[in-house]
């Protein structure tokens, strides 16, 4: 199935062209993801929230120094949990700078453990095993704090996990 029509916006471009069939045309370049029309009300957003940062003196680099803070924050506190790796971990290897704005977990129950942080109003994005929480600017330390707690409560309260004992060995920590 094909659109009879892209949207005015989309086949701006080619508006001076004569059509001479009834093919579908698309916009070239990026017109082709132009839709229908046009609304300006997403600019008059954007020029507030600029006159606001400005206002606050909310500078990308004073922005970035406070996610870089977090970051190293949440790392911290998440080594401080002392998590069994087979359970959740982390990659040590990179700095906070190269975390992209994000302290990304690798879990294999990630979905249980996000479901789980939700429960105790913390919001993380999963994405297959990957948990990454991204703090904005606006969260206090505390609520990081908060929220490194209510991960390890999550990952307690698991049904599949057990201790790894020395009974146990180094066998898998989780029951299937």
């Amino acid at each position: 199935m094909r659109p009879v029509v892209t949207g005015w916006f989309s086949e701006f471009s080619l508006l001076s062209e004569v059509q001479k069939d009834a093919a579908v045309r698309y916009g070239t370049d990026g017109d082709r993801f132009a839709g229908a029309t046009y609304d300006p009300t997403s600019h008059y957003r954007a020029s507030d929230v600029f006159a606001f940062f400005e206002e606050q003196s909310l500078t990308p680099e004073f922005l970035r120094a406070v996610s870089l803070h977090q970051l190293e924050r949440l790392a911290v506190r998440f080594d401080a949990l002392d998590l069994p790796p087979a359970l959740i971990r982390r990659d040590r290897s990179a700095p906070p700078e190269a975390y992209g704005g994000f302290l990304t977990l690798v879990s294999p129950r990630a979905p249980e453990l996000c479901r789980g942080l939700g429960e105790r109003n913390v919001r993380v994005d999963v994405r297959g095993d990957a948990l990454r929480l991204g703090p904005a600017p606006y969260l206090s330390d505390r609520q990081l704090d908060d929220a490194m707690d209510a991960l390890g409560e999550a990952c307690a309260e698991r049904p599949s996990f057990r201790e790894n004992t020395p009974e146990t060995g180094s066998q898998e920590i989780f029951d299937e």
